[in-house]
């Protein structure tokens, strides 16, 4: 089990970790015995169950493949890797932690591995040459110690914990989010206050949405963000027509907890279910996990015993203490149907509050007037993009995450802050220079070589129409021209001048219509924003 995580990268190098767990069991292909790897938030571990020779095997042959990654698998693995992500649904988790960090950090978890896109194998040698190291792990082994287990791994340091994440949202907070369900978020120390609160306010949720019938049901997630705080999320689906319900009952259990406490039966209630489940089997398992966890964390290793007496000396005060701290930080996620308090709560941010000043481009719009109210502002400090003068969104330079390059000229700019620009140099006045010349501001290891956008691409301003129908509307305007200039020709020869003077009046009504109707189809479209 080693300390490092999706939370130790950057969007750039996003999947990075994955990618070099994959890689490292890839040789094993199948075998008789189980064995298994996963990346979280801030560990990797890699699994196995079997006999004593089938383990000391495993743990060779992964340390091996750690200090030589087979790089004629990397494409291949990172193209697997992809497949996974694609058919992962999407999770409400992930979603409220990138509302909460942004691009950075524990925000990452709502936002793609860029970092699979195109890997280079030396970077990813190096990232599992200073992260997989002796110093950043644990073994754990719940029986008798194989004989001749050799955990052999490169010299290194332990991945540091201590600085707890720092959300980039005025809290507490509100976010739309389109989804089947209410979700909060918050954070607080990790304590075992904490953890008991965070499974009353789910049980009490669970019982009270289900009797209410607007909820099926109420899942809860504890993770340590750090050595000292804790994220706690909760989650509670719902219909649509139902959400505006489920929401202000979240919300009051949760300040009821906040004001009140939990009474003493559903403390007695939760040391209960603690000890039913270290009744089982498989109970010492999460134990040895957890100490490696607090050990690798730098935290102090309680006994299954100790936590208990915790959770007997866990009063109804101090757990109203430990959620109403928490309850500072809270971030509520939902549909917009659900009207949050707008006195207690700050909106996230759709649009950013300030602005680069430098020189403006405008669309290329040809002499249409659509879109004349959209425009890009570069500056040394960054670029923003605005709408109306007032819809803003600027991504910062100096605090950038990614830029990812498409192969058609476009790029996407991924702020810390989670906003994100896109750029298609059709769109703008002299479009390649000025994305080669935001390039040129971007740390190089900020960029990522993508592959072709979709087609049609949803992100273009500028759309020139191909309609088949305007084309042969065009084609019989103009013939149609053509027949009242040779018209004209024959009663010229024919005709007194009063017919002559009809018949230049309408050649040149024909013309002025075939020019406009041209003009008018020629015009691009702007993409609604």
């Amino acid at each position: 089990m080693f300390r490092v995580g999706m939370s130790d990268e950057s969007l750039s190098r996003r999947g990075i970790t994955h990618l070099v767990e994959h890689l490292a069991l890839e040789p094993l292909g199948e075998q008789l015995y189980k064995y298994n790897g996963m990346v979280d938030g801030l560990f990797t571990r890699f699994y196995v169950a079997g006999r004593a020779a089938e383990i000391v095997e495993f743990f060779e042959r992964v340390t091996n493949g750690l200090a030589n990654l087979p790089r004629d698998r990397l494409l291949a693995e990172s193209a697997v890797l992809r497949t996974e992500a694609a058919r992962e649904s999407a999770n409400w988790l992930r979603a409220i932690l990138n509302y909460r960090y942004g691009s950075t950090g524990w925000g990452l978890a709502g936002l793609d591995e860029f970092g699979l896109c195109n890997p280079d194998p030396e970077e990813v040698q190096v990232w599992a040459q200073t992260r997989f190291t002796a110093e950043n792990a644990v073994l754990w082994v719940n029986g008798p110690l194989p004989a001749g287990l050799r955990i052999r791994l490169p010299s290194g340091s332990r991945t540091q914990s201590d600085d707890s994440p720092a959300a980039v949202v005025g809290l507490p907070a509100w976010a739309i989010q389109a989804g089947s369900g209410v979700g909060v978020s918050m954070t607080g120390a990790r304590s075992t206050a904490l953890g008991i609160m965070a499974q009353i306010a789910r049980r009490r949720a669970q019982a009270q949405l289900r009797q209410g019938a607007v909820s099926y049901s109420v899942e809860l997630s504890y993770q340590p963000l750090d050595r000292n705080s804790a994220h706690v999320g909760l989650w509670a689906d719902a219909l649509p027509e139902n959400v505006d319900r489920v929401g202000p009952e979240l919300l009051m259990i949760l300040d009821g907890l906040a004001d009140v406490g939990p009474n003493q039966e559903e403390l007695d209630k939760s040391l209960d279910e603690g000890e039913r489940a270290d009744d089982n089997a498989d109970s010492v398992l999460g134990w040895l996990d957890s100490a490696a966890t607090n050990e690798l964390l730098g935290s102090a290793i309680y006994t299954p015993d100790r936590i208990r007496e915790d959770i007997r000396g866990l009063t109804p005060d101090r757990g109203r203490s430990a959620i109403a701290e928490a309850m500072k930080t809270l971030l509520v996620m939902a549909p917009g149907k659900f009207k949050v308090p707008s006195a207690r709560f700050t909106p996230v941010p759709v649009w950013s509050a300030e602005r680069v000043t430098g020189f403006t481009v405008g669309l290329r719009l040809g002499l249409s007037t659509v879109g004349r109210n959209i425009q890009l502002t570069v500056a040394k400090e960054g670029v923003t993009f605005a709408f109306d003068g007032s819809r803003l969104i600027t991504i910062w330079f100096g605090r950038i995450a990614a830029v990812l390059q498409w192969t058609d000229g476009s790029r996407t700019l991924h702020g810390n802050d989670g906003f994100r620009l896109h750029l298609c140099p059709r769109d703008w006045h002299d479009g390649e220079r000025l994305i080669r010349w935001i390039e040129g501001q971007v740390p190089k290891e900020k960029l990522v070589a993508m592959g072709p956008r979709p087609s049609p691409d949803p992100e273009v301003l500028i759309r020139v129409p191909t309609y088949k129908f305007a084309t042969d509307y065009l084609i019989a305007a103009t013939a149609g021209v053509w027949v009242l200039v040779a018209i004209g020709a024959y009663v010229w020869a024919t005709a007194p001048s009063s017919s002559i003077a009809l018949t230049l009046f309408l050649g040149i009504v024909g013309i002025r219509l075939t020019v406009k109707l041209y003009y008018r189809l020629r015009a691009p479209r702007v993409r609604r924003i």
